[in-house]
Parts: structure tokens; C-alpha cells; sequence
């Protein structure tokens, strides 16, 4: 296991990366964010991130416009460095879906 980020994951974090990545709504910054992906992994399972990222996509913080008509959705890189996958996102809007891509994801036995 590597201990610091060398430009490149293993296959199997990148098989997982791409999975978050696809799911993840707002798509900035994506060498940043494959680098924190490694990162965040050293620290939570892919399984417990996804599920933090599920609850943030579900939540009405995510799905509800400011005053100026733009979603507040971090950067990807931001998500992972900033541990966001923590952050209790109790506010759910009503029939929220996640996608197909999520249960795949634990179908295939991801994380751990």
C-alpha cells in the first residue's frame, strides 16, 4: 500500500473512483479529486463514502437552489478532503433517488 498519492491508483481504487466519480453531480477538477479519493480511502471504506455521498445528493442542502438560482454542491476533491461524507444531511426531499449507479455499486461488492 502506498503511503502517499503517486499520480496513479491501483486498479481496484480506480474501478471505484470512476463509480463515484459518474455518480457525483458536479464534475470539477477531476485529477484533484482522484487524488483525494486515495486519500479518503486510507481513512473510510468506498462503501461508507458512497453512502455519505447518497445522503448528500438525497438531501434538500444539495437539491434546492440559493437566491441567486445555483445549487451549493462542493467540488468533488472538496467532498473527499473535507471528509463530507461525515456531515449529517438530515434534510430529505421527497422521493429522492439516488440511481441505479449506487446499487451497483454495492451489488459488486465494493468498499472495505
Amino acid at each position: 500500500l502506498m503511503t502517499r498519492y503517486e499520480g496513479k491508483l491501483s486498479e481496484a481504487l480506480q474501478k471505484e473512483f470512476e463509480i463515484f466519480y459518474a455518480l457525483y453531480p458536479f464534475k470539477k477538477n477531476r485529477k484533484d479529486a482522484e487524488r483525494e479519493w486515495y486519500y479518503a480511502r486510507r481513512v473510510a471504506s468506498a462503501e461508507t463514502i458512497m453512502e455519505g455521498l447518497k445522503r448528500a445528493i438525497e438531501s434538500e442542502d444539495w437539491t434546492t437552489a440559493d437566491r441567486d438560482g445555483r445549487l451549493c454542491i462542493p467540488h468533488p476533491q472538496r467532498f473527499l478532503q473535507k471528509q463530507r461524507w461525515l456531515d449529517d444531511w438530515k434534510k430529505k426531499r421527497e422521493g429522492g433517488k439516488f440511481g441505479a449507479g449506487f446499487d451497483e455499486f454495492l451489488k459488486a461488492g465494493k468498499g472495505g
